[in-house]
């Protein structure tokens, strides 16, 4: 019947707009977490660059600890 048409359009449009309504929440919800991924990402970079800066460092420290050493043991010989 008319009426009962009318009850499920009326039906339809409600769940539509709650899709809608979602819809919009989610799409925000990705812009957020897009966003808080690529501070994260930048933040990943900036780390591994300490720790490769630190390993050059760490390489160069071995090194001259074993030029002191060669030196000392040149030393202890004469």
């Amino acid at each position: 019947s008319y009426k009962e048409l009318c009850l499920k359009s009326e039906e339809v449009c409600r769940v539509s707009e709650k899709q809608k309504e979602t819809i919009s929440k989610l799409q925000t919800e990705r812009t957020v977490n897009l966003s808080k991924i690529s501070e994260i990402g930048v933040k990943c970079e900036e780390g591994l660059r300490t720790i490769e800066e630190q390993k050059a460092i760490i390489a160069n420290l071995e090194t001259d600890k074993l030029k002191q050493l060669e030196e000392i043991s040149k030393l202890n010989e004469e």
